[in-house]
């Protein structure tokens, strides 16, 4: 090897360990100007001064990983006067691999609405992957997995029983997107509330079990895209009238209250 080459080499060699030191320099000093993590609490226990009941907000903290944003967002949904909020809790971020499942941003996002004296209503949807065929998106459902969905909320309402008392089944299923892109089932979903009824109730009686809210539109008769609302509430009618029909005391499980007429006062 001549001289040149061995100056070169060398040369090389020490570009690259004073990279190396600068770096490391960088990442210490990056270490010690960085300022700390927001320490985070739940803080004290907030009431909901409100001029009207009625007024709720569908909020989206689903993806927000910082928390001091999440407490953030409910303080101001608190300090607007709404006394409750929507949340969507995806299935498939909880349970992403199946009979696992990981809590921790939904109660941070539950822990943090409920101190500030906010109700939770838990919209419930979004299939894993292990629970949908090879890339359709995430609102595809197969029938076939309605009894895993219904598991999951079961294991839900188990989880956050005493925390939230309403829970909502799916999105908006007069749309097809809501069904993974194929036709609208009113029929379809009326099965999916069944399946997941008498689990939720297994877990909490108490527990309100809404429906998904309609979509509304002017679809017309016949259209791929969505049914006008109106038309699938006169579809699913049918179904709901034969499922009580079939079953009136049991076929929504839980539990069948009787309650004593009241006394007549002479």
């Amino acid at each position: 090897m001549g001289v040149m080459q061995t100056r070169n080499l060398f040369l090389a060699a020490s570009i690259l360990f004073n990279a190396i030191k600068l770096l490391i320099l960088s990442a210490i000093l990056y270490a010690v100007s960085a300022p700390p993590p927001i320490l985070v609490t739940l803080g004290a226990p907030q009431t909901v001064r409100t001029a009207n009941p009625k007024i709720g907000v569908h909020t989206r903290l689903t993806d927000e990983v910082e928390e001091w944003k999440i407490k953030k967002n409910v303080e101001l949904v608190r300090e607007m006067g709404a006394p409750w909020i929507v949340e969507y809790f995806p299935w498939g971020y909880i349970e992403y691999n199946e009979n696992e499942y990981d809590w921790s941003h939904a109660d941070q996002v539950v822990d943090h609405a409920r101190r500030q004296g906010l109700t939770v209503i838990a919209r419930l949807g979004f299939a894993p992957v292990w629970a949908r065929p090879k890339n359709p998106i995430t609102s595809y459902l197969d029938e076939s997995r309605y009894p895993h969905f219904a598991n999951f909320a079961r294991e839900f309402v188990a989880h956050f029983k005493g925390r939230i008392r309403y829970v909502i089944i799916w999105n908006e299923p007069n749309v097809n997107l809501e069904w993974g892109y194929r036709p609208v089932d009113p029929a379809g979903y009326t099965r999916m509330l069944q399946a997941v009824y008498p689990f939720a109730k297994q877990a909490d009686p108490e527990i309100q079990i809404l429906a998904g809210a309609l979509a509304p539109n002017l679809a017309p008769p016949g259209s791929v895209d969505a049914m006008n609302e109106l038309e699938y509430a006169r579809c699913t009618m049918p179904a709901h009238a034969s499922t009580l029909t079939r079953s009136p005391r049991t076929r929504m499980a839980g539990r069948v209250r009787r309650t004593k007429p009241p006394r007549r006062i002479a």
